[in-house]
């Protein structure tokens, strides 16, 4: 005798799985809510500096419920990019770039006051923020960019 898949299941994104115990070890999730809590304190600080440059035009995008990739969490403009991922060994992972931010001293100085057990890692991934930036705003729609 045959089962038939089940249908109604939901796909849960690498977020949801990486909160679930069975996924993951107790000690791996207290790692993971350490890192969002800070990743998320950092983004605030970074948001209020952002502010003194009126007119500053920005993604934020929350990526939690996507089942696709690996982003949780994306903040964007077009010389500073802040990002949350979750890996695949379940681990969440900060990154960030410059390129020629105007905020630059006073975001690496929050980023180097975090814990040691929370890791930010600078990247040179994109090879422009700019570009990124504009194909964000073509993929995503332009609607979505926010301005300070």
């Amino acid at each position: 005798m045959q089962t038939q898949p089940k249908t109604d299941q939901k796909l849960i994104s690498k977020y949801q799985k990486a909160k679930l115990t069975n996924h993951t070890s107790t000690q791996q999730k207290r790692r993971n809510t350490i890192r969002e809590k800070h990743y998320f304190a950092v983004l605030n600080h970074i948001k209020e500096l952002y502010q003194q440059l009126p007119g500053t035009a920005y993604f934020d995008v929350d990526h939690k419920e996507s089942q696709f990739g690996n982003p949780i969490h994306h903040f964007i403009t077009r010389d500073f990019r802040w990002f949350l991922a979750c890996d695949e060994c379940w681990d969440f992972a900060i990154s960030f770039q410059f390129e020629n931010c105007p905020l630059e001293q006073q975001i690496r100085a929050l980023i180097a006051s975090l814990p040691r057990s929370v890791h930010a890692e600078e990247t040179t991934y994109l090879r422009s923020l700019p570009k990124f930036f504009t194909l964000c705003t073509l993929r995503i729609g332009s609607q979505s960019i926010q301005k300070f």
